[in-house]
């Protein structure tokens, strides 16, 4: 460590850190999915709709 308060990740720290990221990167990916079919599910049943501008997805009255 040098006095800029920067530190170099070495090859086997940079793997390390990438083999615990991948899992949680797909699991970031799933959950993703997970909530988009939650929010398609609940507007097929009319409890989610487009603002009046059109962008964005609100939940409640029109």
């Amino acid at each position: 460590m040098n006095d800029t308060n920067e530190y170099t990740l070495s090859e086997m720290e940079l793997e390390e850190i990438r083999a615990y990221a991948a899992p949680m990167q797909e699991l970031n990916k799933l959950m993703g999915a997970a909530l988009r079919m939650l929010v398609r599910q609940q507007k097929l049943q009319g409890e989610w709709h487009l603002n009046a501008e059109g962008t964005k997805l609100v939940r409640g009255d029109k």
